[in-house]
């Protein structure tokens, strides 16, 4: 501002009446002098706010981006501080938006009407400019979902399982809240059949807290409810929540596995001996030993103490994943490391004997795996596997030889990626009859998520529109479910501390489903 003006500005201020409205006792309307006054007034004052500044400069211009319906979205602008003060003006499309005259352009709950080019002209007393276009683009495929304490809560969320506990044929949703150096309460939220979710805040399931870094619904008791088992780490117990059929559970500290200290990273059910009982895969951290729990069938389990898969370790292992890869009928186990050693497929002989097998590439990689998951992509009859991969070492996809091997395809049959990405899950989300793949990037990086889509014919599409793929957060755990029951795969991912979670619904399309 030139200080000279002030001496104007203070005579025309002295001059303007002091009230302009009849109401009020010795207030007398304002005259055309009186209006002069304050006409001079407001462009004295524009002088001064604007004298000596440069013509708008804008150092930073309008992003673009590519959402889901229901996302929010924030245009913004960037001016160089000698143009400011500045007004701005918000266009879509060409044509100015009512109201939009902030350097911030927040749009909430997009819908496929709101696509289309933004800019901001950018103006002040020594001329206007007016921005580089940013362009929102909104895929159809999936609604964000952006109310509800499933996506409203920030926290840690490293695993999560869906099942519908209380058998009202809505599919409910446990989130693990927990880590290694952080105790913190786990999230059940219960579905209430109209597409909003429910926190429960009573029982031990959801007020017991712990270090948990990984839970698996199963109906162990075989009496038609599915129960909870809870990895914790930190040294402390893990729990085995027994469903009590009326939406309550009871911790049960009788089983074995659930007296286990040390640092349990994941547990998954299995029947490997066809017995008809779900029995209990444990794997350690560091150097907790992995262990095997059979089911006796009267509600108890029994450890496994015999080296029934010919080998003995410890280390760092990420969740085993069950399989029959061989289709010889008994359930086989993949274990992944996050060290710099290799994973192992360890394959069931069927009398209680596993034999640890070379399964070609698929084990001999040492690349500090964080997640694996089984499905037939091809639809050739036989399991196939992806494994994620530490950050920079690029994920793997296996495709299953048929003859107890494996092979791994290469880079252009899915598209790298190097982020540091975690568990993975695979669902055939528009319905096609072929399986695709989600998997989150950024535990550390920040990385957008991947999906891709399997186009049927040996190779993958990588989708790169909608907020599924677009949000940046530090994803680690992810989980494809039908919440709605509209016929359709869901996704719920999990953020690390201080990042909401993300639920997406999908749309669906014209494909039928079973």
């Amino acid at each position: 501002m030139n200080f000279n003006t002030l001496p104007k500005l203070a005579r025309a201020v002295s001059r303007i009446p002091l009230c302009f409205h009849r109401r009020f006792p010795r207030c007398q309307p304002a005259g055309q002098a009186a209006i002069e006054r304050l006409s001079a007034f407001a462009a004295l004052l524009l002088l001064a706010a604007t004298q000596g500044l440069a013509q708008p400069v804008i150092t930073q211009n309008p992003t673009n981006y590519s959402v889901s319906i229901g996302a929010n979205v924030t245009f913004s602008v960037v001016v160089d501080p000698s143009s400011l003060p500045a007004t701005y003006q918000w266009q879509k499309d060409s044509a100015n938006l009512a109201e939009a005259t902030d350097r911030l352009l927040t749009l909430t709950n997009v819908q496929p009407s709101l696509a289309g080019s933004y800019r901001v002209t950018v103006r002040n007393g020594s001329g206007s400019v007016t921005s580089e276009p940013g362009t929102l683009s909104v895929d159809n495929s999936f609604t964000k979902i952006t109310s509800g304490p499933i996506v409203t809560e920030a926290g840690i969320s490293v695993g999560c399982a869906w099942g519908d506990y209380n058998n009202d044929g809505w599919i409910d949703l446990f989130v693990i809240r927990g880590s290694v150096l952080e105790k913190s309460q786990n999230m059940l939220y219960q579905n209430n059949g109209d597409g909003t979710f429910t926190k429960v805040t009573t029982g031990a399931v959801a007020t017991d807290t712990s270090n948990s870094l990984g839970a698996t619904w199963g109906d162990y008791d075989n009496d038609g409810r599915l129960d909870l088992f809870v990895a914790r780490a930190g040294g402390q117990t893990n729990a085995l929540y027994r469903n009590l059929g009326d939406g309550t559970f009871t911790s049960v500290t009788s089983a074995s596995f659930a007296l286990r200290g040390g640092r349990t990273q994941a547990g998954v059910w299995g029947d490997f001996d066809n017995d008809g009982n779900l029995d209990l895969f444990l794997t350690g951290r560091d150097t907790s030993l992995n262990s095997l729990y059979q089911n006796s069938g009267n509600g108890t389990f029994v450890k496994v103490t015999q080296n029934v898969f010919g080998v003995l370790w410890s280390g760092n292992y990420r969740p085993g994943i069950w399989g029959d890869y061989d289709n010889d009928g008994d359930l086989d186990i993949f274990l992944i490391s996050f060290a710099s050693t290799s994973n192992w497929l360890f394959r069931n002989q069927g009398d209680g004997v596993f034999i640890p097998t070379n399964g070609g590439e698929a084990v001999v990689a040492s690349s500090g795996s964080r997640g694996a998951a089984w499905a037939d992509f091809d639809n050739d009859g036989d399991l196939d596997m992806f494994v994620a991969n530490a950050v920079g070492r690029g994920n793997r996809l296996y495709q299953n030889n048929g003859n107890g091997t494996f092979s791994r395809l290469p880079a252009p049959t899915l598209p790298v990626s190097l982020a540091n990405s975690a568990y993975p899950a695979w669902g055939d989300y528009d319905n096609d009859g072929f399986i695709d793949l989600f998997v989150p990037n950024g535990e550390s990086t920040g990385d957008n998520n991947t999906l891709y889509h399997y186009n049927g014919d040996g190779t993958f599409n990588r989708v790169e529109t909608g907020s599924l793929v677009n949000d940046a957060g530090h994803s680690v755990a992810c989980g494809w479910a039908d919440f709605d029951n509209y016929g359709v795969h869901d996704l719920f991912v999990g953020n690390l501390p201080g990042e909401t979670n993300f639920l997406f619904r999908s749309n669906g399309n014209e494909n039928h489903w079973l």
